[in-house]
C-alpha cells in the first residue's frame, strides 16, 4: 500500500505541474470530499475543490524535483502520509513556499 501511496503522490505532483488540474481533482477527490486548506474554510465538494485549486495554481507555483513523501503509515485498509513540498513561484531564483502536508489515503 505505501508504494501505491507514492505513486499516487508522484501522479499528483506530476498533474499540478502540468496544469491539468481538472484531472488531479477527478482522479483524487470523491465527489463530497472535503478539502482543509491552510487558513481557509473548509471547501466542500469536487466542484468546488476545484475552483480552489485553480484560483492558487499560479500563485503556488510548480513543485520541485524532490522526494515528497516523508513518512507513510499503513493501517487497515487506510495509509496515512506526510510528506514536505518546495514550490517554485516564477523564474529560478523567485521565492520558494514550503509546506508540509498529511493525509489519509483510504482503499
Amino acid at each position: 500500500m505505501i508504494t501505491e501511496t507514492r505513486k499516487l503522490i508522484d501522479r499528483q505532483v506530476r498533474l499540478w505541474n502540468e496544469n491539468k488540474l481538472d484531472e488531479l481533482v477527478a482522479g483524487h477527490y470523491v465527489e463530497d470530499a472535503v478539502m482543509l486548506p491552510p487558513n481557509h474554510e473548509p471547501i466542500h465538494g469536487r466542484p468546488a475543490i476545484l475552483a480552489y485549486i485553480k484560483s492558487i495554481r499560479d500563485i503556488a507555483g510548480e513543485f520541485d524535483k524532490g522526494d515528497y513523501l516523508i513518512r507513510a503509515t499503513p493501517s487497515g485498509n487506510s495509509v496515512s502520509w506526510i510528506g514536505q513540498y518546495s514550490l517554485r513561484r516564477g523564474p529560478s531564483g523567485s521565492p520558494r513556499m514550503n509546506c508540509s502536508c498529511a493525509s489519509p489515503t483510504v482503499r
